[in-house]
């Protein structure tokens, strides 16, 4: 008898959270265990910050015997964020996992959640990361099926993607069915379906399905110099640092904008995060300081790369003309619920009834999501870096 129903949600409920780490390690190391970004686990729809103005005004040095300063205290703002829902859906051929071996039905279902788990891991980075999928290298004609890019390291064959004009206004939602990624430094082409209904232009932006208006606030939203959480960029040092016109990668610039947090929240950065290539560049300043031990002169990218001693993590989502200056205290991912099935609220442990019979197809249907958003403590302690074109 092959696997049942209830014994696959089981499956998924056991293993979802187990494939999400597995496939984060892999698939965006930077958002690992031990990487770049830590997390908050706290169950709930609602989270909160609280904000301080500016010192305390009853601070400083007072004469002996003289009248002491009135007390005061901090003035705190709180200010809240909501959870945004990524979310996956499996289907999972009935006549397959009923009349295949036990051992055949777990690995087909497996198989299946590795995909899902891995599509979730990559966009929920890249939607914390970019922001957004870029836009098109060239203008997209009407009736076509591929477009191009200069970075395809965002797109997945079977993503959905949205093309957005520049003001937010949807032009169409298509799905990707082959990525040609182009080797040294030329454009990559992306295939999709349906053909594009009007013509797409370079101004465009794209966005994971969805992204635009249900996704997470991305480091590209904490450096912009806007208002986060409703609350004014201009009111209690309420803003992020961000260089964006610096267009060439220098171990100068990165210092200058590494001072910049230093100066105006009196911390230091914890690390750095770029993209593969990226890193490759500004590994390339220092080539001829390099020094390598006996058998390892052409194997220098193996090194861990750092900036004065901060780690430098590459993360093949993040986008190759960015670079970040990260807080991991003052900038997290919260996770309201960890990525995995969905529930009908059966009280049963073995009542997994949220596996559904599709009523469109022969198959279980299994809806998975997780609850995230991200959670910004301090704006002035990180920075982001823009525009970098010889990466």
């Amino acid at each position: 008898m092959g696997i049942t129903a209830n014994e696959t949600m089981a499956l998924a409920k056991r293993r979802g959270a187990d494939e999400v780490q597995e496939q984060t390690n892999s698939k965006a190391p930077a958002l690992a265990e031990g990487g770049a970004i830590k997390y908050i686990k706290e169950p709930g729809v609602v989270g909160f910050v609280n904000v301080t103005s500016g010192g305390n005004g009853s601070g400083g040095f007072v004469s002996d015997g003289r009248t002491l300063p009135t007390g005061e205290s901090s003035d705190v703002t709180q200010l809240s964020y909501n959870a945004r829902y990524l979310y996956n859906r499996l289907l999972l051929p009935r006549g397959g996992l009923e009349q295949l071996s036990r051992r055949e039905g777990v690995r087909m279902a497996l198989v299946q959640l590795k995909k899902s788990a891995g599509q979730a891991v990559r966009q929920r980075a890249r939607a914390f990361f970019g922001g957004s999928l870029g836009s098109p290298a060239a203008t997209v004609t009407a009736s076509s099926t591929t477009f191009t890019t200069a970075d395809p390291s965002g797109f997945r064959n079977g993503d959905k993607i949205e093309c957005r004009e520049s003001d937010g206004t949807l032009r169409q939602i298509v799905q990707i069915t082959n990525v040609a990624v182009a080797s040294g430094t030329g454009n990559s082409t992306v295939t999709f379906t349906p053909a594009n209904s009007v013509q797409w232009e370079t101004s465009d932006v794209l966005y994971i399905r969805g992204q635009y208006s249900n996704g997470i606030t991305s480091v590209t939203d904490v450096h912009a110099a806007a208002s986060l959480y409703g609350h004014s960029q201009t009111a209690d040092d309420w803003s992020g640092n961000l260089d964006s016109s610096t267009s060439t990668l220098s171990e100068t610039a990165i210092r200058d904008l590494f001072d910049v947090c230093i100066v105006r929240s009196g911390e230091e950065p914890d690390c750095l995060v770029m993209h593969p290539q990226t890193c490759s560049t500004y590994m390339e300043l220092f080539h001829t300081d390099m020094r390598f031990t006996s058998g390892g002169k052409n194997d220098y990218y193996g090194f861990k790369p750092t900036f004065d001693g901060k780690p430098i993590h590459r993360d093949p989502n993040f986008q190759k003309s960015n670079v970040l200056l990260h807080n991991e205290e003052d900038v997290k991912i919260h996770e309201f619920r960890p990525f995995g099935p969905a529930s009908d609220g059966d009280a049963k442990k073995s009542g997994m009834a949220a596996a559904q019979l599709s009523p469109t197809s022969f198959a279980w249907d299994i809806q998975m999501h997780q609850s995230i958003q991200t959670a910004v403590q301090c704006r002035n302690s990180s920075a982001l870096m823009t525009g970098i074109t010889n990466s």
